[in-house]
């Protein structure tokens, strides 16, 4: 299996090649060549925003989140911390696990971590213990384990996986076009053909690319019915109901 250097290297002569020039660097860390400090300096940046772009198989997660607050604030019946290692969230999961409606989503928002004297607790709770590494709550009104029904608290969020062996070939493809959009203008003396752009649609074509791969490898469940058949079903909020029957009272047949 390859190491993190020299797949890491493989991704910078990648963007230099991008950037029309032909000699590689010899490691991405122990090169001196101004192609190889640009790819040092910018790597972090590309590598955390091809992963934010796009759900990778190998950088999606769900945890157990921790209930950092009860009625925060006015609006919230919940806050939850936010995880130290998410680039981006993209849902909590409700009772109907992954085959959500539009009304059985779970709305939430993401802020600072609210004071205490904005809570409608009553007495007001003490000041908030954050813990470390604090940064961002997350705000529901998802009961979730905390409500009688006992449903699931489930957050899935991608998370900036630096472990390279993983890491997709279609990934590393789409990084080196997001690396080289970052240092083709110090490379090219002020990016005079326009480069850059050319660059990142490039990136954003290889992303389109990664999506069709995605799809054809997973089977996903079967998307829910229309609202109106839903409704008729008597699943007006994505709760399954009794069969729907119709009321004769009120109708008149000519």
């Amino acid at each position: 299996m390859p190491s993190s250097e020299q797949v890491t290297t493989q991704v910078a002569n990648l963007a230099i090649a991008h950037c029309g020039i032909s000699k590689p660097i010899v490691g991405l860390q122990s090169d001196h060549r101004i192609e190889a400090q640009m790819c040092r300096t910018f790597f972090d940046l590309a590598r955390q925003t091809a992963i934010r772009d796009f759900p990778w198989a190998w950088a999606v997660k769900q945890i157990n989140p921790s209930l950092v607050a009860q009625y925060p604030t006015p609006e919230w019946l919940y806050a939850y911390q936010y995880p130290s290692d998410a680039l981006k969230l993209t849902r909590f999961m409700s009772w109907r696990l992954s085959n959500d409606t539009r009304q059985s989503r779970i709305p939430y928002t993401l802020m600072q971590p609210a004071p205490n004297t904005l809570s409608t607790l009553t007495p007001q709770p003490a000041p908030y213990t954050l813990l470390p590494g604090t940064s961002l709550w997350i705000y529901t009104n998802w009961p979730g384990a905390n409500g009688a029904a006992g449903l699931p608290t489930i957050l899935e969020y991608i998370f900036d996986n630096q472990n390279v062996g993983q890491w997709t070939p279609d990934f590393i493809l789409a990084l080196s076009y997001q690396l080289a959009s970052l240092i083709c203008t110090t490379l090219t003396s002020g990016d005079p053909y326009g480069m850059q752009q050319k660059l990142l649609q490039s990136y954003q074509m290889a992303l389109a690319k990664a999506t069709a791969m995605n799809l054809n490898e997973e089977q996903r469940p079967q998307e829910p019915q229309s609202e109106f058949i839903r409704s008729r079903e008597g699943d007006m909020v994505g709760i399954p109901g009794s069969t729907w029957v119709a009321e004769p009272a009120g109708f008149v047949v000519y």
